[in-house]
Formats: C-alpha cells, structure tokens, sequence
C-alpha cells in the first residue's frame, strides 16, 4: 500500500458537503475580503483558544510579523527564537529590521528559560516560543522569566493548534499567540492563512496594520499592509474547527501505536507531564537517517524531515554558533506520517515496515 506523509484529499473528501456548501455560500454572498465569514471564524477560534479575541491573517508568518510589530519591536532589537523550527520564525524578525537572536533548544525539541538565558542580552525586547510538532514549552516558566526581564512574549503556535498546557489553552500565558493554517495543519484552509490571538487591545493594532493601516474607508493613518484572512479560507476553517479535537484526538492514538510497536527501535519524542501533545508530526530520532528514509520509499511509505537545517545554520543568517541540539535534531530527524485520516491497516504497515528494515 502507499503511505502518504500527508494525505490532503482525503482530508477535504472527509467533511466534502459541509466544506462544499460553506463555500458556495461564501461565493454567492460576495464576502471575499473581510466580512461575515471572517468575523464568524474570529469569534469562533477566539472561543476555542479562550482568547479575549482573534485577529485573521493572511499566513501564520504574517501573523509572527504583525505581532512583533503591533507589540513595537523596532530595527536593532533583539529577539530570541529557536534555531529548531522553521524559517518564518526568524524571517519576521528580520523583515521588520529587527535581530533574531537563536537559541537551543530542550531534549523534547522546544526551549526553555535556561537556553534563552544563555543568548539574553540587554537589547532584547522579545522571545518568540515555537510549540514544535505540537509540543508547548513550560509557558507559565517562560511568562515569569519574561515579566522578570520586561520582555514580550510571543508564542508560533503554526504547530499547535488543540493543545493544552496544564489542562488550558496553550496560549494562556503569551501576549500574543501566532497560527497557521496552512494545508496540512493540525487545523488547515485551502491555502495560505493564519491567525493572532491575544487581549483586545493588540488585536485593535493588528486589525490596524492588516488593513492598509486605516481608521475608515480611504482614510489611512499610518503605512499598513495588505495581510488579511480572506472570506473563503474563513468558511472552510469554520467547519474544520468543528472536527479539531477529533482530529487531534486520533493523531494521538496513532502516536500511541508508533511508540508501542516501534518501542526500543528508535528515538521517540518526550512528552512532559504539563503537555498535551496534539502531534502536528511525529518525529523520531535515528542514525543513517538517508538509509532508513530510502527503504521506506522503496515500500512506498512516504516520510517528512522537520527541519534539517537549524535557524543558527541557513545561508541566510549562518552564525558561528554551536547549539548542540538543534543540530542534532536536523541531522538526525525523521517524521513520521500521522495525518488523521490513517487507517489503523496503514500505521500498522509503517511499524512494520519499519521493524523489518531494522531487524534485516
């Protein structure tokens, strides 16, 4: 059989009359830009984040980049983000002429006060948290460092959406908490979207600089952006919502499969007790990872690697920085699939698949 890493068409064909119908809908009312469909997916993912209030975005690096810019960071601040997470993280750092400052990450591949605390300097102004894979960092840990040192804390939830932290919204203790719902997410549109969630007030800013920066129709106070959620992402997203805890609810089932068919063979990712992993990937940690990822290929199982060059290491910024886990990450990981629509048929196929590769 042939294993997908990700799996969009099923996904869509999943929940088809209900995204097919929100759409139409959305055609036939007109409402592309701003409008209805949007207002109704703010207030709902506000509600499910337990958030004063949400903000659509164009992309979850829009949302990264109208954070830091509706909470001041200016050109020479600094701030923090992990080396282990995608680019966008440092990109909207740079995009508003600001510094990203990395740093390291823990051995369950998010980071923690004792790495941020290796890179602080007095021109940090923020420290951007990634919930890699789907894990949070010890957020209220990282809250009290921040308010102990009067910094922002911004938090890239691209990986988490339905997580927890000590049983509440994982973005509970950020000021402000980024999303992304790029096709593939935990919670996905049919394109590029995003979202920021956060207290009112910051919302109001970041409805201000999304919007071409303007207080009415034709009357603009400021240079803005063009970095809005449009309508028919917002339709699908409403539906893809409902299914959120379902969804995740199964990625956690698959992962309990892969950790006890594939125990003692590979390296498994940790889970702290505060955590409730939703498992955007599954990534485990091996030796000869190029071997292991051609003989799955040869069995038509097809995985992901998340990410093999550290922040700290791409061309772009390159520093001569050693972050010993970060890069131990990128050389070594491998994720595995774990879209919901698996069946058990399938999981059980990669774990043997995997078995046999390891015992020939």
């Amino acid at each position: 059989m042939k294993i997908e890493q990700v799996n969009l068409q099923r996904s869509y064909l999943q929940h088809q009359k209900e995204l097919d119908t929100a759409m139409q809908s959305c055609i036939m009312d007109s409402a592309f830009i701003n409008g209805p469909y949007v207002e109704k997916f703010e207030k709902e993912f506000a509600e499910y984040t337990n958030s004063e209030a949400c903000s659509g975005v164009g992309s979850g690096t829009d949302a990264l980049f109208l954070s830091l810019l509706a909470l001041g960071i200016k050109p020479g601040d600094e701030v923090v983000v992990p080396s282990a997470t995608f680019i966008s993280t440092a990109e909207a750092v740079s995009q508003l002429g600001a510094i990203p400052v990395f740093c390291d990450v823990s051995n369950w591949y998010v980071t923690d006060t004792f790495h941020i605390e290796q890179v602080r300097t007095d021109k940090t102004k923020a420290i951007i948290t990634v919930d890699l894979y789907g894990h949070s960092c010890n957020n209220k840990e990282i809250r009290e460092y921040c308010d102990q040192h009067n910094l922002f804390f911004i938090q890239d939830c691209a990986h988490s959406a339905g997580a927890k932290y000590n049983n509440a919204s994982v973005s509970k203790h950020s000021d402000l908490a980024c999303w992304s719902f790029y096709p593939g997410k935990n919670l996905d549109c049919m394109g590029d979207g995003g979202a920021i969630t956060g207290s009112q007030q910051l919302i109001d800013k970041v409805n201000f600089y999304k919007d071409h920066g303007r207080v009415s129709k034709y009357v603009h106070t400021d240079v803005g952006w063009n970095m809005r959620l449009d309508g028919l992402q917002a339709s699908v997203l409403s539906v893809k919502l409902k299914y959120l805890d379902h969804d995740n609810k199964r990625r956690r089932e698959i992962a309990e499969m892969y950790r006890n068919g594939l125990n003692g063979v590979l390296g498994m990712p940790k889970v702290k007790d505060f955590a409730y992993h939703v498992y955007h990937q599954f990534v485990i940690t091996t030796f000869n990872r190029d071997r292991l990822i051609d003989y799955l290929k040869q069995n038509d199982i097809h995985v992901g690697i998340h990410y093999p060059v550290p922040l700290h290491k791409q061309p772009v910024y390159n520093t001569d920085q050693c972050l010993p886990f970060s890069e131990m990450l990128g050389n070594m990981c491998v994720s595995l699939p774990i879209h919901p629509t698996l069946t058990d048929k399938e999981v059980n196929y990669v774990i043997d698949t995997i078995n046999q590769y390891y015992r020939t």
